[in-house]
């Protein structure tokens, strides 16, 4: 087997190879030799078996298996040899010649680029946001907790709705199709919801159009917003049918002692004690998801590498799937920082020996159980007969290691500021 051509073009390795006669001849006899050890064949024992019965019966598996060996042997001693290091695995083709009986074939690969010149992260200084939980965040967390424990009461007065009030409603949206007829669309249906006015739960103009009426029917005429989440709706009007079947007014659940044991602390100090300390680390996680993006955004300004065209593509191709509508310069410049924060963070993993052990497989996966009260055992079930939901959760888990172990390499400087000006930081991309 030889290797005639190879240059490496826009960070991508471009090889031309031909696999001999011979060398394919030889190397089909080993596999069958192999399958013959193990092979069940009546009237044969094992390792007795006669070369042309295992050509009839592995001679194409045994084949396509020589082949796929001699070039990543091949292809494996030319990359070391030449010291040339790949950020993924191949793409090759073969090519079969009508006039002789070598097999041709072509290998493309993105390069691994040289990172060895990058700034040291000691170097790069990341500010880090400190909070406290206060009184008023505590009793505000309480606040939400009682709400979701409400019970409801009809309101037996008939009486116009304000806001606060539990609206229970049926709706069906129409808009106007490309005929000019008026038709229900997709999604705009509900029966029996609870809708509490003012929450904005509904388009703008919705719950509004709500207050000041009393129970019956009701027509709301309205547009959706231009950033709405469908395009198909975005901008258009739209006509709402709503029957308000009954108004209900919201208790929260009563905050004392008595409440707090109900959740399982002893009393409402020990329950308060226990929101600070959630608080605590849900500021302490904004902060560090907030050092994180900042960290990703300097090195992503700062690297200046030469990134496979070939991977550039791919991931220009994936986010055309998912964003139709996106402009190119966007596109090329969301695909480069992804490839480029991808295999920096492969770097890294790497340098700093990251690992998935099963106590932060374990971890993660009660991470995610908590958001939903009441439905952990489908958590749990999930990830355990989804393997796509556990690898991409293993995912997660090896670049949230590699980013924290990134961060505290990272020089700090402190900010202190209120949980507020906290949680109204968003990460910037």
């Amino acid at each position: 087997m030889v290797i005639k051509t190879h240059k490496i073009k826009e960070a991508t390795l471009n090889i031309a190879g031909e696999i001999l006669e011979k060398d394919l001849t030889n190397a089909i006899s080993s596999k069958l030799l192999e399958y013959g050890k193990k092979a069940k064949i009546e009237g044969f024992r094992p390792g007795n078996i006669p070369e042309n019965i295992l050509q009839d019966r592995f001679g194409l598996q045994a084949r396509q298996e020589a082949i796929t060996d001699l070039i990543n042997e091949e292809f494996q001693l030319f990359l070391k040899d030449k010291e040339i290091k790949l950020y993924d695995r191949p793409d090759f083709k073969l090519e079969v010649s009508k006039k002789s009986s070598k097999i041709g074939y072509t290998l493309t690969a993105p390069v691994l680029p040289s990172l060895d010149k990058l700034t040291p992260l000691a170097k790069l200084t990341l500010t880090e946001y400190k909070t406290t939980a206060t009184e008023e965040d505590i009793l505000e967390s309480l606040k939400k907790i009682a709400k979701s424990q409400s019970t409801f009461e009809v309101e037996k007065e008939d009486r116009a709705m304000k806001k606060g009030d539990i609206a229970v409603i049926d709706y069906v949206g129409y808009i106007q199709n490309e005929e000019g007829s008026r038709e229900a669309f997709k999604g705009g249906e509900g029966k029996e919801f609870y809708l509490e006015l003012g929450s904005n739960h509904f388009i703008t103009g919705f719950e509004e159009a709500l207050i000041g009426k009393k129970k019956g029917e009701h027509l709301l005429k309205l547009k959706f917003p231009k950033d709405y989440q469908s395009k198909e709706l975005s901008g258009k009007s739209v006509e709402f049918e709503v029957l308000v079947k009954e108004i209900k007014i919201q208790k929260p659940a009563e905050i004392n002692d008595e409440w707090a044991k109900s959740l399982k602390r002893k009393d409402l100090a020990d329950l308060k004690e226990y929101v600070k300390d959630l608080l605590s680390k849900h500021y302490d996680g904004h902060s560090k998801t907030l050092m994180k993006e900042e960290l990703l955004n300097i090195l992503a300004t700062k690297t200046k590498v030469e990134l496979p065209k070939m991977l550039l593509e791919k991931e220009a191709t994936v986010i055309k799937e998912g964003q139709p509508e996106i402009e190119e310069k966007e596109l090329q410049k969301t695909s480069h920082r992804r490839v480029l924060l991808g295999l920096l963070v492969s770097y890294y993993a790497e340098s700093f020996k990251i690992k998935i052990e099963e106590d932060d497989v374990q971890k993660a996966i009660m991470s995610e159980a908590v958001k939903y009260p009441g439905q952990e055992e489908k958590v749990f079930k999930t990830y355990k007969e989804n393997p796509d939901a556990l690898k991409q959760l293993h995912i997660m888990i090896y670049e949230d290691k590699t980013l924290t172990a990134m961060i505290e390499s990272c020089s700090k400087k402190t900010s202190k500021i209120t949980s507020k000006d906290l949680l109204d930081k968003q990460p910037k991309k």
